[in-house]
């Protein structure tokens, strides 16, 4: 991806906002996160129908 720091930032601060990445701190390395929200278009019929804690 051809994008400077400011774009790169601020596209990883949306996929973070919505859930879909997590991470420590600022300064530590970012991980896939998967919001339950969209646990069904991600990745459907894959969990059974029940209740979330």
């Amino acid at each position: 991806m051809a994008a400077g720091e400011r774009t790169a930032r601020t596209a990883l601060r949306r996929a973070q906002d919505a859930g879909f990445i997590a991470s420590a701190s600022l300064r530590t390395a970012v991980r896939i996160a998967f919001p339950l929200d969209y646990r069904e278009r991600l990745f459907p019929n894959l969990f059974a129908e029940a209740r979330l804690c």
